[in-house]
């Protein structure tokens, strides 16, 4: 199948958050099983390559632009994030468009963060696919509001309106399927419930995962 992930974060470029490290680990191992798969992921400096492919895994990544001094304005300024995450998910559509051209995609995964498959979502080519890992809606819960300089509003609605149209839905545990499909009014039997995975090779291991914890197995 031609399988393609998109969303932002990517690593090493992007960092190793959660949300990179369940990109960079699904797109690998989706490789190896056979796979043809495709990354749409973002780059915030011109240095880095716009197309690269590595462990099998064709990387395109569009520019995007942080706009610092805009975001700093009076009143307007807290509308700046939102607008941008959704000029970035208008260039996402128009770039998995094009890739659809070139060749037909099976399938898609969106992350639900910042509602990057809004506009694709909206009169999808493909079966999507939206992974929750925890959208701004719920996030903004645990914050202050003056620890939030940005507006959450908008992009929490475009993240709720991409879930209720995803043809399938997981989450990384069965309580964040319950709080998602209870803020989105969604039966529970929509999400699939896919824990988190982490290939062990490829970083740093505590001693006790190579000394202690065998002994506790056996």
């Amino acid at each position: 199948m031609r399988l393609v992930l998109a969303n932002q974060w990517y690593p090493p470029e992007s960092g190793w958050g959660g949300v990179a490290v369940w990109n960079y680990e699904l797109a690998r191992a989706l490789s190896a099983l056979g796979h043809g798969v495709t990354v749409v992921t973002a780059r915030t400096s011109p240095s880095m390559p716009a197309f690269t492919e590595r462990d099998g895994v064709r990387i395109h990544r569009l520019q995007v632009y942080d706009l610092p001094r805009l975001r700093r304005l009076p009143l307007l300024g807290r509308y700046v994030r939102p607008a941008l995450q959704l000029a970035y998910a208008w260039r996402v559509d128009k770039a998995l468009r094009a890739l659809h051209r070139q060749q037909t995609i099976d399938a898609v995964e969106f992350a639900e963060v910042n509602a990057e498959g809004f506009f694709f979502a909206r009169a999808p080519l493909t079966p999507l696919v939206v992974r929750c890992h925890t959208p701004n809606f719920v996030l903004q819960r645990y914050y202050q509001p003056r620890e939030l300089p940005f507006d959450t509003r908008l992009i929490g609605l475009a993240e709720r309106d991409l879930i209720r149209r995803a043809h399938a839905l997981t989450a990384p545990s069965a309580d964040m399927a319950r709080v998602i499909a209870a803020d989105c009014n969604l039966p529970l039997d929509r999400f699939t419930v896919i824990p988190n995975a982490l290939s062990l090779t490829g970083f740093p291991q505590p001693d006790y995962l190579t000394t202690r914890l065998p002994d506790y197995l056996t």
